[in-house]
């Protein structure tokens, strides 16, 4: 009796685990998983915002500029990881493309219309507005660069 009871008590465990884990878990396109060095130099805190004037998509279409959306959330590991290199990139193409981040739980009509399985995700915008594409999975600023190039968002 008391076997079966602690036999339950593991299944439900092991599945709160896989469920809490594959939820948190994103789908990295890259194949390139972080280093314990890239690991010790991530800073957590709150999500990017590109400007004190452009915080929302809303916004951001409004400026007529194309966009790079990273959907993600402040609890996951590789859109922490992401943060430096969206300000990085931010502060390179300021006059030229808009870096914006959303917290993916707060935008879940986002993750529902493209389809979003992992996070960190990326949605590319033209500066019409019109979605040219989404990638999901952490990148590095070299291979970001280059998938906003292929979509036509960086010239």
């Amino acid at each position: 009796m008391i076997y079966i009871m602690y036999r339950k008590i593991a299944v439900v465990f092991l599945l709160v685990l896989v469920m809490g884990c594959a939820q948190g878990s994103p789908k990295v396109v890259t194949g390139k998983t972080p280093t314990k060095e890239s690991s010790a130099k991530i800073v957590t805190k709150t999500v990017v915002k590109p400007s004190a004037e452009i915080t929302t998509l809303k916004d951001a279409l409004a400026a007529k500029l194309p966009i790079v959306l990273e959907l993600g959330s402040p609890t996951c590991h590789y859109c922490v990881q992401m943060e430096p290199i969206m300000a990085e990139l931010k502060n390179e193409y300021a006059a030229k493309v808009v870096f914006l981040t959303l917290d993916v739980y707060q935008n879940m009509d986002m993750a529902k219309k493209f389809n979003v399985t992992g996070i960190p995700a990326f949605i590319f915008y033209d500066a019409k507005g019109s979605s040219k594409g989404m990638v999901e999975g952490a990148m590095s600023k070299n291979e970001l660069i280059r998938t906003a190039k292929g979509f036509g968002i960086i010239k």
